[in-house]
Parts: structure tokens; sequence; C-alpha cells
């Protein structure tokens, strides 16, 4: 496959089998992002993981037994991380329909919160970030598009 093919699978997948979000840990002082990709399919699981090395986005792969009889062992890729979500879905973004909302919303998250550190010479409180009109009107439209 080229790599525009590769990128609109992966997309696919993303659209289909991810997602992606953004939580404010309680009394931390960050937002934490995440994309994470679930699946039973071990092939599938590679091909994704492949597919992030290639474009140097740093990730994880888990897996867990699902809860009840007779199901099967899922698998999750999971890139998290303001730097490593935001190249990711930048170059996904072309390609994203079902998650093009999701990814606009986080992709305007991490680019408000790079701004804000670059403006400020230490990282800004928690606080200071949720006040912030901008970033939280990102974060809800984000959860909005989760429900």
């Amino acid at each position: 496959m080229s790599r525009g093919e590769r990128l609109a699978w992966l997309a696919g997948i993303v659209d289909g089998e991810g997602s992606i979000c953004a939580s404010v840990r309680r009394g931390a002082m960050f937002w934490r992002m995440q994309v994470a990709i679930y699946n039973t399919n071990a092939a599938i699981i590679s091909e994704v993981a492949d597919i992030l090395s290639s474009l140097e986005v740093l990730h994880h792969v888990t897996s867990r037994d699902n809860r009840g009889w007779g199901r099967k062992r899922v698998s999750i890729v999971v890139v998290s991380g303001r730097p490593q979500v935001h190249r990711l879905l930048t170059t996904l973004r072309p390609y994203l329909i079902g998650k093009a909302g999701h990814a606009d919303a986080a992709i305007a998250l991490c680019e408000r919160r790079d701004a804000m550190r670059v403006k400020e010479s230490r990282s800004r409180t928690i606080a200071d970030i949720r006040t912030d009109p901008a970033m939280l009107e990102n974060y809800a439209a984000l959860r909005r598009l989760n429900k």
C-alpha cells in the first residue's frame, strides 16, 4: 500500500474502532490527551502499530480479557500525550470522517495549550487552564462528541 492508502486505512480504523479523548486529571496541572484503538484481531493491531511506528508516533499496545464467557481478548493501541496525539491527528485529519469533529476539537486543544505555554515562562496551574475560554470551549466540544 502507498503512504496515502495506509493513512486512509488507519483513519478508517480510528473512525470505527478508536476513541479520541481529553481529560483533566484531578489535582494535576495538565490535560491528558489520548487516542486509543480497540480490536480483537491481532493482524489489525499489528498493522496499526506498524503504521504508527512509520509515522514516528510513540504508542504502546496492551491487551486484556473481555468480561463475559466466550469473549475474545481485546488489544488496545494507545497514543498519549499532546505532542504525539497532535502529530497523529494532524496527519490523519484529511482522511477522518466519523471522528473528524473529535480530531478538530483535540487538535485545537493541543494548539491552544501549546500557545499558552509559549506565552508563559512556566506552565499554568490547572485553575488558569480551567478559566481559559478557548480551552474550555474545545474541551466541552470534545466531551459532547464523545457522549
